[in-house]
């Protein structure tokens, strides 16, 4: 028999061309040491980028006949894979060289390990993210700097699914991808369920990629995140702390509604709240399988949620929002 697989790397492609050839390229000259395969799950790009990986030695491609979703795409990969790892990557992603060695390394080091996350540069070596934030409402986004970590892996609160390492068997345990998510969120979805799970979220400052994101590129993407910020604070909180934290939440989604209209995205808002509405079936199945795998209560978690937005929402907004949300978490005593 041949040695175990230490890590499959699984890349789905939509609409990548150019992209996807540049990753496939960088991961297979980046050296590592470890043993991993690579899976591209192609989601019926329109633009030929699937053929960016047909032809290449030592990469399974599956072919989807229709986009089932970044979520779903995952899934069927993790399924097909045969590493001890899992290792998300993007396909706008470019891997420097020992960050999968590092990633496994820092995997095989920490059996309480749920998911750990490479350090994601922009192009010109600033940080995207080294770990992202949660706030108790929902909203998540990756913290910039100028300067990567450097030492040991740290805890963060989740990990960004540009490039994330999880462990085969913690992955099936919390059952993967939550597939009612098409496209954003889900990432920071499984996370939260790992840390109910009672495991671990680390960034290894060993390993880096370079990430090549465009928030334009996604016309849509104001729908998707509103939609699975919903999704995910209904299946993943306990009834008792939804209880408390909906005077916060009614009232964001009220001021949610001028923003949008002001920015000129209320029909994504509001296709956002009826699909919401309707995916409520898919939200009580959720709930269920949350409950099965929680180890952790949400008063445990909660103290790892941010009280305020990032300056990543806008200065003012950070700065008015700051004193209200920090004094509603006080008031309900969000641990």
């Amino acid at each position: 028999m041949g040695e175990p697989i230490a890590a499959s790397v699984v890349i789905v492609n939509y609409r990548g061309r150019g992209r996807l050839g540049r990753c496939l390229d960088t991961l297979a000259s980046a050296p590592v040491s470890c043993t991993y395969e690579t899976i591209v799950v192609d989601n019926a790009s329109d633009d030929g980028s699937w053929d960016e990986a047909a032809s290449r030695e030592g990469v399974e491609l599956v072919r989807n006949r229709e986009n089932v979703g970044f979520a779903r795409a995952c899934n069927q990969a993790a399924a097909l894979a045969a590493g001890r790892h899992l290792v998300f990557l993007n396909y706008d992603c470019e891997p420097e060289p020992g960050w999968l060695d590092a990633l496994v390394q820092c995997a095989e080091d920490d059996p309480g390990l749920g998911a750990a996350q490479a350090v994601v540069l922009h192009p010109d070596g600033t940080v995207n993210t080294a770990g992202n934030r949660l706030h108790y409402l929902g909203f998540s986004w990756a913290p910039n700097g100028d300067a990567p970590p450097s030492g040991p892996p740290a805890e963060v609160t989740v990990g960004s699914g540009a490039c994330l390492l999880v462990p085969a068997r913690r992955f099936r345990e919390v059952d993967g991808f939550w597939e009612a998510m098409f496209l954003y969120c889900e990432d920071t979805d499984l996370c939260w369920r790992l840390r109910l799970a009672g495991l671990r979220i680390v960034v290894c400052p060993d390993a880096r990629v370079r990430h090549d994101y465009d928030f334009s590129r996604h016309a849509s993407k104001h729908y998707h995140l509103e939609r699975n910020r919903l999704l995910m604070l209904a299946a993943n909180y306990e009834l008792s702390t939804i209880a408390r934290l909906a005077p916060a939440l009614i009232g964001t989604e009220l001021a949610l509604l001028a923003v949008a209209a002001r920015e000129g995205w209320l029909p994504q808002k509001l296709r956002a709240l009826s699909s919401a509405a309707l995916s409520l079936p898919a939200v009580r199945e959720q709930r269920r399988a949350v409950s099965l795998l929680r180890r952790i209560p949400d008063s445990g978690f909660s103290r790892l949620l941010e009280r305020r937005l990032g300056p990543e929402f806008g200065a003012g907004v950070a700065r008015v929002s700051a004193p209200l949300l920090e004094g509603y978490a006080r008031l309900v005593r969000l641990a």
